[in-house]
């Protein structure tokens, strides 16, 4: 497998770890296919890869940008995410504040007496 083929079959992966949620999977590939791409276009004859490698080098770009694109996505909804549980931590918490400990679980509570 030559060099732009092994980056191609990275990008394959990256992307199927991203569209699985597997974040830690997809970094590690995508430094190792990073790294490629970097050796790849740091030689002086990257020029010479030709009209076909360089519709596969732009084919890479665009990959690229979708996987961006959907990594922000997912950002975005484990933001909301996180927020809501937060949220709800809050209210739980200014809940057990609010009442005692000794009335949990009990039927209902009497109210208390006014004085008259």
């Amino acid at each position: 497998m030559n060099q732009m083929d092994r980056i191609l079959a990275l990008t394959d992966q990256v992307q199927q770890q991203v569209d699985e949620g597997r974040w830690a999977e997809a970094r590690a590939l995508e430094n190792e296919r990073l790294a490629l791409l970097t050796e790849l276009f740091a030689r002086d004859d990257a020029a010479a890869l030709g009209p076909e490698r360089e519709q596969l080098a732009r084919d890479l770009l665009a990959r690229n940008a979708r996987m961006i694109e959907t990594v922000q996505v997912h950002r975005g909804d484990l933001r909301e995410a996180t927020r809501r549980v937060t949220t709800a931590a809050g209210a739980v918490s200014a809940y057990h504040r609010n009442e005692r400990a000794s009335h949990w679980g009990r039927g209902q509570r009497t109210a208390p007496a006014l004085p008259d």
